[in-house]
């Protein structure tokens, strides 16, 4: 049997309940900081027809993780 599954996307769930997704393979790098207000950050940076963009999610790594999935389309 073939078969054939859709692309892979990470699913991020922020704390207000919008949801983003973005196509794996895009994905340049995904860090966590603390920001000048000392609270914790993590961005997502992606590159996208020859520019580059990011998503800000506030919380720590942990927290990422949780809200966050691979899904396939």
């Amino acid at each position: 049997m073939n078969y054939q599954y859709g692309e892979a996307f990470l699913e991020i769930t922020f704390k207000n309940g919008n949801k983003t997704r973005i196509k794996r393979d895009i994905i340049t790098d995904i860090y966590s900081y603390k920001d000048d207000k000392g609270e914790n950050v993590v961005m997502v940076y992606f590159a996208r027809g020859g520019s580059s963009s990011w998503y800000k999610f506030d919380g720590t790594f942990e927290e990422f993780e949780q809200n966050s999935k691979v899904i396939y389309l």
